[in-house]
């Protein structure tokens, strides 16, 4: 069986973006709004990549990644976040394997995820 894909952004219109340019490249995608239900989800299912925002309501985001990054080593995960400054490069600390500033060129986002999930760009 394939691993999903694990879209975790509390943004509805950024899940429905990035959720179809990810099926349309074949790949079986998740969502999730919040990063408890993100947890839930991976704890339930085969997930494979996980894509987080680190801006989200119930928890800090850095939490978020160090929370996800701990319980669930095997998951590949890329971070997204329309901060500047140190954060994504701390998420990198934290066990991200690629970090996207916010606006990013979609293009850019499909190539890293191939690249991380060993298919052919």
């Amino acid at each position: 069986m394939l691993a999903h894909i694990l879209i975790i952004d509390n943004e509805a219109s950024i899940r429905y973006m990035l959720r179809q340019m990810l099926e349309q490249a074949g790949f079986q995608v998740l969502e999730a709004g919040t990063g408890q239900q993100g947890a839930r989800i991976c704890r339930e299912e085969n997930v494979g990549l996980l894509i987080t925002d680190i801006l989200m309501p119930e928890k800090k985001g850095l939490e978020a990644i160090r929370v996800l990054r701990r319980d669930f080593l095997d998951v590949k995960m890329i971070v997204m976040s329309a901060l500047r400054g140190s954060t994504l490069f701390r998420a990198l600390e934290l066990g991200a394997e690629r970090t996207f500033m916010k606006p990013f060129q979609p293009q850019e986002l499909l190539t890293a995820v191939k690249d991380l999930l060993g298919k052919c760009v």
